[in-house]
């Protein structure tokens, strides 16, 4: 396995909130051969360890990687209890908040040079509904970064937020949801062990239940509501470019029907080509982290490519 450099930044745009975000590059002997960027985003109750076992190769191959805990998961904690109180969370803030990472980093490359960098946009469950927001945002120019370009999209156990119909039944009610609502606390209990129960190896569960410690209930719950209110109605016309590669685990029930659709859309509207679906053996919801060599591989295979 090829060695790797590993930048730490800390953002303290919000003094009392240091987010964290980790960026994996080639060695410096391999620095002329850098490809893209390739952002991933862990899920609700997640944090960027998520992508453990996917990043070592894609940096092998030559792309940098951008991996984050995104705000009140991981690392990236509040410095008081009191902030959890009322916090502020939706993909929008979620996505202002990696572009000031991503436009530091873009910086430290560029140096004197004014550079375009590809990126390359992933994440996993709800990790990748906020890739596709970003995307989207970005194709319309209302939040878009600087000297960024999109190439692809990887989505991996996740909806289309593009289509709400079929839709994972449990978004349904945090659509409309209020925190201090009867028998909500009895339902954010029962769903962390769904979501625990939704990976399919032991060593998982047990990652996956340590991630979620550092979660607040009312967090997970804004991050479930963020989730279902997440759905729009653009039209995706305008990303036609824009590849696509649709990845879950063979056992993850709660995405099946949701991919399976969103593949057979993509298929239809624009072709064999723009569109690509695994679905991996022996893995439930956390695919990334039961299968992250093979999710690697998928990826390099897939943006190596070309239409």
């Amino acid at each position: 396995m090829a060695e790797y450099l590993t930048t730490t930044y800390i953002d303290t745009h919000h003094p009392l909130l240091p987010l964290y975000t980790y960026f994996y590059s080639p060695e410096s002997s391999r620095r002329d051969k850098i490809k893209s960027i390739i952002l991933l985003l862990h899920g609700a109750g997640g944090d960027h360890r998520q992508f453990d076992d996917v990043f070592p190769l894609l940096v092998q191959e030559g792309y940098q990687v951008m991996v984050c805990d995104i705000r009140y998961h991981g690392k990236s904690q509040p410095a008081n209890d009191t902030l959890l109180d009322k916090p502020i969370f939706d993909f929008h803030v979620i996505i202002k908040d990696i572009n000031r990472a991503l436009t530091w980093y873009i910086k430290q490359q560029q140096q004197e040079s004014e550079l375009t960098f590809s990126l390359i946009l992933g994440g996993l469950s709800m990790g990748g509904m906020i890739a596709q927001s970003y995307l989207y945002q970005h194709t319309n120019s209302l939040q878009a970064t600087p000297n960024v370009k999109i190439h692809a999209l990887l989505a991996f156990g996740c909806s289309n937020i593009l289509i709400s119909d079929p839709i994972i039944p449990w978004m349904i009610f945090y659509k409309d949801a209020c925190f201090d609502d009867d028998n909500v606390q009895a339902i954010i209990l029962s769903a962390r062990k769904e979501i625990i129960d939704s990976a399919y190896q032991p060593l998982t569960k047990n990652q996956v239940h340590s991630a979620l410690t550092l979660v607040s209930d009312k967090i997970l719950f804004h991050c479930f509501c963020a989730c279902a209110n997440s759905f729009t109605f653009v039209s995706d016309k305008s990303l036609s470019n824009i590849r696509q590669l649709l990845i879950r685990g063979e056992y993850d029930l709660y995405t099946k029907e949701v991919m399976d659709a969103w593949y057979l859309k993509r298929r239809r509207l624009h072709g064999y080509m723009d569109v690509d679906y695994h679905v991996i053996p022996n893995t439930g919801h956390f695919v990334t982290m039961e299968a992250g060599k093979q999710v690697a591989q998928h990826v390099i295979t897939f943006l190596s490519c070309k239409t």
